[in-house]
Parts: structure tokens; C-alpha cells; sequence
């Protein structure tokens, strides 16, 4: 792991002076030197506004291109016009909320609840068994509650189709929405149980907007209130933080100011299936613009097609500003380095890899050696028993042969979670072609195919199996820092199964009071069923401050194959065979980008994506548990129940 350590901190380490290269390993022939990247232009940071750069010109395989274009997302209709909704607020406001489609954020609610409400019930009971009275009478207000205000919304005094506005007037807030009757929503959250403070004082309708009511702690604001009008000037100050596209697709637009007084945006789109939220920053993390880049994406030609991972470009002329303050040891290595972090699971054969690309593997192979020279300082005996060897082997790439850590491990227990895997206990540290890095779970022949690796992009089977707003920036370059988190893998029979044997080693003072091992994993599994993945990503701080987070649905009522997922994620959920009923599901939707996910859940994929997916369920399976466990049963939790109806407020 030191490769790894040194290669992470020469991210953020490089050098410009010169000094002796270090040895190419025995039998790698060099690769020529590459030539010195273009001279960063002087971005800024921390504040200091970005001047946006075009983003640079690719050369995307037609193949991938047309596989991107060809995923299927069905684009967001919403019952307002963003622009109707913007005229409403008032003269002189600068921070608002706008919502165009509740009956939107109300089916995310549902294809969320399918699967959670079981899983709250049984941490309610566990609670009650713990001695905690009214844990279950707790969340059925929570979920009678929700229900109440769909039925609400769609009665006859409330208009869900007329979008909501919510206008910060400084000391207080007004509130704008549909209505035919100005004390609906002060009704319906009285009937909610929420307290006096929190059901607005005054509401009346909006004489220049019929069919709208609006509603505020002070009076005084309603009978000034006079519609701004000013749609135009109000979409030119969110755009100063998003693009125009991301504005038009938006569902939910956020206009807010931080504690300094800088503004900033979050916009949320709801297109069926995913939620996309695009987080326009008021100004760039410290030292962000020196530091990430650009560029094609070729380690993830490598990944096992929806499956985790990390990915990141870093700014080779970053880099090498940087390297002046690493220890010369370390120079040659990181001058070598292509900008290009990722962190996944190979397709074929199964592996998890760390990887960092490099234009000449030698400076890199001196440090394998060097680990090499002090493999004899290892222990042979973990202290769970396992025994653990590691010796210096050749390895061949492309014709060439250089040696690689390889260390192998006999487990003394958890070996079967390994095995559900596909993953064998062995690891291996190499530089070698284009990457070096760390190899988990594969024998030599995962290090001899990352070696051999010549592709220049994504593959198109990687990119159609991402939402389509990550693969797009993957292919037009607009992305420098990636975490794409496949969850599918955790419904699978393997990683249930794996799991199963690792709750058996958690010891019962570290779980929750009243939940045993194993309905801690099961809870955690649940609790991420309605989540086919969870993407995060940041745009170059060259380019624009944007930071973008997507949420795949598996089910989602609004469309016709999201509605088939929606029915057999809650049959799971109340028992049902997951195997059965995803794998008829992954027959009826073959040739669906969502196929690959129906697979993963069914258990007939055995590749990276389940390796991935288990080592994200052994962190899951002790965390979400928890934390839902000891929120329920916080006094902080009643007062975010209580707050279900503010979506109306």
C-alpha cells in the first residue's frame, strides 16, 4: 500500500526542476518521455471568480457517443412554467424557493416508502422490544402523515399543478401555492399535529394571481405583497451559478446566500426514475482550480459496467507545481503521472483495483522495488489467525516482463464472503503499461490485463450503464472528480449471503439495543433498496462550480417498466424471493439500461459489480441501521416527523 499512499499524495505533490530519473525495472523497456502539458492558465479560487474556460475538444469513439445517446431517459414534464412561477415573487427578493411539480416529488416519496416503510416498522418494533413505548406509533404517524398530504394535495382545496413559491422577505417568508381556500394548508397541518409555531399565522388570496393563496407569519407582508415580475432578471442571477439547461430542466430552484452573504444554487430535475441535483457554488473549494483538470476517462474502459467507483483528473500542470515540495524520491514518480485516479473493480477477471495512470511505469516500479526490499519485515501471523505471505514475482506486459509485490493471504475466517465475491485472498503492487497500482482480490492475470490496457475512453457498456447526465459529462470532459456508487449488488443472494457470514463476527456490544447481527444487514439492505445508484460529481473548476449528485430509482409509478420495478421491489420488501422475482423482471426488460441492475439484484452476475457492492454493504449494513435506530428514538427526530408537510409550506 505505500505505491498507493505515494501515488494519492502526489496528487497533490509534483516538481519542476530536474534530477536524476530513476531506473527503468529490469526487463521494461522505458516508454518515451511524454511531452510537457499546455501552461495552466491562472484560475482562481477560494473565492476569487472563475473565468469559465471552453471546455476542450474530444475525440469520443462514435461507438460511445452513440451508446450514450442511446440511453433512455425520459425527459421531465412539469404542469408549470418556471418563468409563471418567477414572476411571482415579489420585488426585492433575492433568495427563494420555486417548485413547479409536487406531484413529482411526491412519486420520488412513494418509490422510496415501497421499500423503507417495512423496514421502519421492524426498527419500530425493535425499538418497542428495547423498551422504547410508542416507537411504532411514531412511524405510523410518520407514514399516515405522508399519506395525508398526497390526499391533501390532490383534494379539492389544494392544487399540486400550480407549482409553489417561497419568497425570504428577510425577518419572514411568504409562501405562494394553489388554493381555492386561504386556510387550507394552515387546516392541513393542524391535522397533522404540527405545533402552533409552526402553522403560518396569516394567509389570504393573491388578488394578482387568481387560484393562488399566499401565506406568512407577518401580516403586514401580505398586504404589500405585489408580484415582482421579473422572471428575466431572476433566471440571470441563477444563472450566474448553472448552466441555462440545468434552469429549464429544474423541478426545484433554489436561489440561498451563505453566512459571508455569496449566493448560490441548488437545482433539482425529476425526470422519472432519477433525481438530478446540480449544486451551483457560491465560490470554489480552496486550491480547487490548481488541482483537478480535465481529460478522457480510459481507466473506466476497465470497470466492471455498473459498478462502483471513484474516478479523478487531476491537472498535470497542477502537478508539477506542486511536485517542488515532494521528497525526491518521490519526483520521478510523479512527474510521470498522467492526472488520472481510479479507484473500482475490473470487469473480468473479478478484482479491485486502485489505480494511477503514468506515461512511463519505471520511476514507479522503483518504489515496487523498494517495497519488495522489505517484504521480509512482514508478520507471517495476523493476529485473527490468518496467515499471510508475500514474495517479489515477474510478471509479463506486453512482451516485457517487471517484477510485482504479490502477497497471498489464508484467512482464518470470512474466506466465504471472498468467495461469494469471486475474489481470491491475494493482492498485488506493480507499475506496469500505463497504471501502476494495487490490485485486490485477483491472481496475476488482472495484473498482466491492466498492463496490456491500451483504451483511450470509457466503454460504451460503462457509460450505458450510468444515468445519463454523468455519462454525457464523462464523454464531453466536463467532469474532474467522480464517486459512482452501484447499489444493486446488495440485493443480490451472494452478497446477502456474505453479509450473513460477517454479521456473525459483530460482537453485540457495538450493535444497537434490541437488533441482532443479522436484521442489522438485513435493515441496511432494505433501507438502499429503492436506490439503484448514487452518482456524485464535480465539473473543472475551470469550467464552470458546479458539483452535481444523481439518484437512480429502480421503481418510479410514473412509467410503464418503472412501475413493474416499483411492484417487485415492494413484493421483496414483503418477502417475496428477490432472485425470482428480479430475474423475471431482467428477462421482461432485457435489453433496458436498467437490465443490468435487474441482474445484479437477481444474483446472476458475478463480476465486479457484486465485489463492489459487498464492500460497500459491509460499511452500509453497520451504519444505516444504526443511525436510523438511535434518530428514531432522538427528540430531534420528532421535530423532522413533524416537518413531513413542509414540502407545502
Amino acid at each position: 500500500m505505500s505505491l498507493l499512499l505515494a501515488l494519492c499524495v502526489g496528487g497533490c505533490k509534483s516538481e519542476e526542476e530536474t534530477k536524476p530519473e530513476a531506473t527503468t525495472p529490469a526487463g521494461e523497456a522505458a516508454e518515451p518521455e511524454a511531452p510537457p502539458p499546455p501552461a495552466a492558465k491562472a484560475g482562481d479560487e477560494g473565492g476569487i471568480e472563475v473565468e469559465p474556460e471552453t471546455p476542450p475538444a474530444t475525440d469520443t469513439s462514435p461507438a460511445l457517443a452513440a451508446a450514450v445517446q442511446a440511453i433512455v431517459e425520459e425527459e421531465a414534464s412539469y404542469p408549470m412554467e418556471l418563468d409563471a412561477l418567477l414572476e411571482l415573487v415579489p420585488a426585492g427578493c433575492d433568495e427563494l424557493v420555486v417548485v413547479r411539480d409536487v406531484d413529482d416529488l411526491l412519486a420520488v416519496g412513494d418509490a422510496t416508502l415501497v421499500a423503507i416503510g417495512p423496514v421502519l416498522q421492524r426498527i419500530a418494533a425493535a425499538a418497542e422490544a428495547d423498551g422504547e413505548a410508542g416507537s411504532k406509533a411514531e412511524v405510523d404517524r410518520v407514514l399516515d402523515g405522508y399519506e395525508a398530504v398526497e390526499l391533501a394535495l390532490h383534494g379539492p382545496e389544494l392544487s399540486a399543478d400550480k407549482g409553489i413559491v417561497i419568497a425570504d422577505m428577510g425577518d419572514e417568508d411568504v409562501v405562494i401555492f394553489g388554493s381555492s381556500n386561504p386556510e387550507a394548508l394552515p387546516a392541513l397541518m393542524r391535522s397533522l399535529g404540527a405545533e402552533p409555531d409552526d402553522v403560518p399565522k396569516h394567509c389570504k388570496a393573491v388578488d394578482a394571481a387568481p387560484g393562488y393563496v399566499m401565506c406568512s407569519d407577518g401580516e403586514e407582508l401580505l398586504t404589500k405583497y405585489a408580484p415582482g415580475k421579473d422572471a428575466a432578471g431572476l433566471r440571470a442571477k441563477v444563472a450566474e451559478h448553472v448552466s441555462t439547461a440545468v434552469i429549464d430542466d429544474a423541478n426545484v430552484l433554489m436561489l440561498m446566500g451563505n453566512d459571508s452573504g455569496k449566493k448560490g444554487v441548488v437545482a433539482i430535475a425529476t425526470p422519472p426514475g432519477l433525481v438530478h441535483i446540480t449544486v451551483g457554488l457560491p465560490e470554489l473549494p480552496e486550491g480547487a482550480a490548481k488541482v483537478l483538470g480535465s481529460g478522457p476517462s480510459p481507466a473506466l474502459g476497465m470497470s466492471a459496467p455498473g459498478s462502483a467507483f471513484v474516478w479523478t483528473q487531476l491537472d498535470p500542470a497542477g502537478i508539477e507545481e506542486k511536485a517542488k515540495e515532494a521528497p525526491f524520491m518521490f519526483h520521478n514518480v510523479l512527474a510521470k503521472l498522467t492526472g488520472e485516479l481510479f479507484l473500482g473493480s475490473l470487469a473480468e477477471p473479478n478484482a479491485l483495483v486502485a489505480l494511477a495512470g503514468v506515461t512511463d511505469p519505471g520511476p514507479a516500479g522503483g518504489l515496487v522495488a523498494m517495497a519488495g526490499s522489505q517484504l521480509d519485515q512482514l508478520p507471517k501471523d495476523l493476529p485473527d489467525g490468518t496467515k499471510l505471505a508475500a514474495a517479489m514475482e515477474t510478471v509479463t506486459v506486453g512482451g516485457a516482463t517487471t517484477q510485482a509485490v504479490h502477497v497471498t493471504l489464508t484467512p482464518a475466517k470470512g474466506g466465504e464472503l471472498l468467495a461469494a465475491m469471486g475474489l481470491t485472498p491475494e493482492g498485488w503492487l506493480f507499475a506496469g503499461g500505463g497504471y501502476a497500482g494495487v490490485v485486490l482480490g485477483a491472481g496475476k492475470d488482472a495484473v498482466e490485463k491492466i498492463g496490456a490496457y491500451a483504451g483511450a475512453d470509457l466503454s460504451p457498456e460503462v457509460a450505458g450503464s450510468l444515468p445519463k447526465p454523468l455519462a454525457q459529462s464523462l464523454v464531453d470532459r466536463s467532469a474532474s472528480v467522480v464517486m459512482h456508487m452501484s447499489l444493486d449488488g446488495l440485493q443480490s443472494p451472494q452478497v446477502a449471503e456474505g453479509l450473513a457470514v460477517v454479521a456473525k463476527e459483530i460482537p453485540a456490544s457495538e450493535l444497537p439495543p434490541g437488533i441482532t447481527s443479522e436484521q442489522m444487514m438485513s435493515m441496511a439492505r432494505a433501507v438502499v433498496a429503492p436506490i439503484s445508484g448514487l452518482s456524485m460529481w464535480m465539473a473543472p473548476p475551470k469550467q464552470s462550480k458546479e458539483i452535481h449528485v444523481a439518484i437512480a430509482l429502480l421503481g418510479d409509478p410514473r412509467g410503464v417498466e418503472g412501475k413493474a420495478a416499483y411492484e417487485v421491489m415492494r413484493a421483496v420488501a414483503e418477502g417475496g424471493d428477490p432472485a425470482a422475482l428480479y430475474g423475471d423482471l431482467a428477462t421482461r426488460y432485457a435489453s433496458s439500461d436498467r437490465a443490468l441492475a435487474y441482474q445484479a439484484r437477481a444474483g446472476t452476475r458475478m463480476d465486479g459489480a457484486l465485489a463492489s457492492s459487498a464492500v460497500l454493504g459491509v460499511a452500509a449494513a453497520v451504519a444505516i441501521p444504526a443511525f436510523l435506530f438511535y434518530s428514531l428514538r432522538s427528540e430531534e427526530s420528532v421535530t423532522k416527523v413533524e416537518a413531513v408537510p413542509s414540502v407545502v409550506r
